[in-house]
């Protein structure tokens, strides 16, 4: 009896015990949700202002050096226009300053300098129109461009911005007109500015008398949206027999246009240019049915400047650093195809995942998840920085018919950068390499788990920009010329089988139809690069075998084949992204019959060494000379290289071709531009637009090779020797006349 009460006591106690010890534990677990909620808001407010932190340095980081700097060397050139051999305190400013990267940057303080010395207005002022004005014999042709919006709005990331940018590189004149003012502040800004070779002009304080006064009978005209303000200008260019673009790059008939558009407008725009084109698939139909087959399909782009396929960057400073991963965005976060939902979704599904917005934020920021990270606004040449450091990239943009008539420029310079790309579904990404489509939020949230998705491959990747630059597009766009010469086109391999395609594809893509052949040199390859060639390319390139491995012997080998005017040696490491090198060479050969051979790629000499910088290891491949701003091209160069150059083969075939004895490599090119000079030429570097290069795929001079340096030794002597009259009137250091003991020059060949 007594045990069984004990038990009933035991078990009461005991129940008693597990419920206290039950409230114990609710009261614990909500102590510590609370301690959670706490932490959860100091994390958040750490992140805010880290961010607050991280703005506030680059602010000033930006207001000490590139603004500052800036403003400096403007106001030296406004003090000093004359030192820069220029009549016009504007056109000094644009050649020595203004056109280097970052362009945008660049163009924007200008803007507020010139407004404050002007004293103008917000709407600009018409007076820049009595600035002295002169032509230019070795501009390309003139080009106006008419757009809704200046060239730097919006980080100078437009269509227009980006042709605009493409056609100054390669010698155009431009005349961009624009609409709208941008707005900064809440206050219109509409800055104007005009130079030799580009001019910025606001729609309001001009008329079709005054752009077209100088127009040439071969000037082309672009039109990028059918505004009823544009006609006259059309009206104009037509009466002139000027070549006329209309490009369709939105729905105009959504809310996109609702302010402006009526249909009646865009059909005289579509019935009177000379050549109509459409961004995407859905434009380009709605193009055909207004009457225009012969509409072109031609897609926004990205520019290899600023999203380089090789280039490297450190991570910008106030790039989080509080994920395990990072997705970035960059754009516009305003519109009714944006679609808040999904990136809320994305970012909730992914709470290890930051979610890095550029551009100008939302107004309400209210109830977004912590992991969604707003940096604010960024020039366009600064993106890539931003999007090395991510792991993917984001286009967030709801279904629909805005969306399903979007080429979105990011989509370009996302691959461009080789990062995968998430988006909604979007019929104008179909088919792009490393790109994921999400049919539903649902969907979108897993794919930025990153899990099931990877980068393209560098193939891949390498295809896809050859034919999605903004040169590219400019080729289909512009009415060329046909080119005056004809080309032989030399390129070497040696064990190259593993890249010989991709430039021979992108070759022979970019200069389809026009008068130029194709030889390659196989200097006694041991892999299947000749067989290659011989199964894939035959009756379009011609195939010959050198029994020895190397560079002269080979380029000498393949100039005796040549039938054309001009030889042009390429090496196999390279590969091209449009025909633009092509079109400029064929025009600056005839301007300049002074300079015997041009070159992509050049250098000069440091010392009596003979290494020294080449024209890669500089900012903007030092294309910011007066010379090269003034010309085109620069003739101050020690030498040129034999990637990317250009002479003709009378003149090749006269100073006797490349010196055989620095076989298998090193010095040649060197030689070769030693002797041009030595036939009474000029030697010139030009960037030429639309070349690309993985660097050091054929003589793998980056590995540091015994071989190599033994090469270097032997070459570099027989050079010194050779050429010693040449080095002492280049100044080069140690080569002085007064300081270098006479000794017999070589015999020049």
């Amino acid at each position: 009896m007594c045990e069984k009460k004990s038990c009933g006591l035991k078990d009461h106690y005991s129940a008693m015990d597990q419920e206290s010890l039950c409230l114990e534990a609710l009261s614990m677990q909500e102590k510590i949700g609370r301690m959670q909620e706490k932490i959860d808001t100091l994390k958040a407010e750490r992140d805010s202002l880290r961010q607050t932190i991280s703005d506030t340095l680059r602010t000033i980081g930006s207001l000490r050096t590139s603004r500052a700097a800036r403003l400096t060397k403007m106001m030296q050139i406004f003090s000093n226009p004359g030192k820069f051999n220029e009549k016009n305190i504007f056109s000094a400013m644009w050649k020595k300053f203004i056109k280097k990267e970052p362009l945008a940057a660049n163009y924007d303080i200008f803007c507020e300098v010139t407004n404050a010395l002007m004293k103008q207005n917000c709407y600009g002022s018409s007076e820049l129109f009595s600035l002295p004005y002169s032509r230019s014999a070795d501009f390309a042709g003139d080009v106006f461009i008419f757009a809704s919006v200046p060239f730097d709005d919006i980080g100078g990331g437009q269509r227009s911005a980006q042709f605009t940018r493409c056609m100054l590189q390669r010698m155009f004149k431009v005349t961009y007109i624009y609409k709208y003012p941008k707005v900064e502040n809440g206050m219109e800004i509409a800055n104007e500015y005009l130079s030799d070779q580009f001019s910025h002009i606001f729609l309001k304080n001009t008329d079709p008398e005054t752009i077209f006064r100088y127009a040439s009978g071969k000037a082309q005209v672009i039109f990028e949206f059918p505004h009823p303000d544009f006609l006259p200008y059309l009206e104009a260019a037509k009466s002139m027999g000027l070549h006329t673009i209309y490009e369709l790059i939105d729905p105009w008939d959504t809310s996109l246009g609702s302010a402006w558009y009526t249909k009646e407008t865009e059909q005289i725009f579509i019935d009177d240019c000379s050549t109509v084109t459409a961004t995407a698939k859905v434009l380009r139909d709605h193009i055909k049915s207004c009457g225009r087959d012969d509409v072109r399909y031609v897609p926004n782009a990205a520019d290899t400047r600023y999203f380089g396929v090789y280039a490297k960057h450190n991570r910008p400073a106030d790039y989080p650093s509080v994920y395990n991963k990072n997705i970035i965005y960059f754009g516009s976060m305003y519109g009714e195809w944006f679609d808040w939902g999904a990136l809320k979704t994305a970012a909730m599904r992914n709470p290890d995942t930051g979610f890095v917005m550029i551009g100008e934020p939302p107004a309400d920021r209210t109830n977004m998840p912590a992991n969604i990270l707003f940096l604010g606004m960024r020039q366009n040449f600064e993106l890539a920085a931003y999007l090395a450091a991510s792991d993917a990239a984001i286009i967030p943009f709801r279904p629909g018919k805005l969306v399903d008539a979007v080429s979105p420029i990011k989509v370009f310079e996302y691959l461009f950068s080789g990062k995968p790309v998430i988006t909604l579904r979007m019929p104008e990404v179909d088919g792009y390499p490393g790109v994921y489509q999400a049919d539903n939020e649902e969907h979108f949230a897993e794919l930025c788990s990153l899990r099931q998705i990877r980068a393209p491959f560098p193939a891949e990747k390498e295809l896809f920009v050859s034919a999605n630059t903004w040169n590219h597009r400019l080729d289909k766009i512009l009415n060329y010329p046909s080119l005056r010469h004809t080309y032989s086109i030399i390129i070497l391999i040696h064990n190259n089988g593993a890249i010989i395609e991709r430039i021979l594809d992108t070759l022979l893509f970019h200069t389809a139809g026009m008068p130029v052949e194709v030889i390659v040199v196989d200097n006694a390859s041991k892999d299947n690069g000749p067989e290659i060639v011989e199964a894939r390319y035959a009756g379009k390139v011609k195939l010959i075998r050198n029994p020895e491995n190397g560079c002269a012997s080979g380029r000498n080998l393949g100039a005796s084949h040549a039938a054309n005017e001009q030889l042009i040696f390429f090496d196999s490491d390279q590969w091209f992204s449009s025909a633009a090198w092509l079109y400029d060479y064929d025009l600056l050969c005839d301007l300049h019959p002074e300079v015997g051979a041009f070159a992509w790629n050049a250098g000069w000499f440091a010392d009596v060494t003979l290494h020294g910088p080449i024209v890669d290891y500089h900012p903007a491949r030092e294309t910011d000379s007066p010379e090269y701003l003034a010309k085109g091209f620069r003739t101050d160069m020690h030498y040129l290289a034999t990637s990317g150059f250009f002479i003709s083969r009378e003149l090749f075939q006269k100073i006797g071709g490349l010196d055989t004895f620095y076989d298998p490599t090193i010095f040649e090119d060197t030689d070769l531009s030693m002797r041009v000079l030595n036939a009474g030429y000029q030697i010139a570097y030009r960037d030429f637009a639309g070349i690309m290069h993985q660097p050091h795929q054929t003589t793998k001079a980056s590995d540091g090779s015994n071989t190599y340096q033994r090469l270097f030794e032997r070459n570099s002597e027989y050079f010194r020797k050779r050429w010693l009259k040449n080095l002492q009137e280049m100044h080069v250091p140690g080569f002085e006349v007064s300081e270098t003991p006479a000794a017999e020059e070589g015999e020049n060949k």
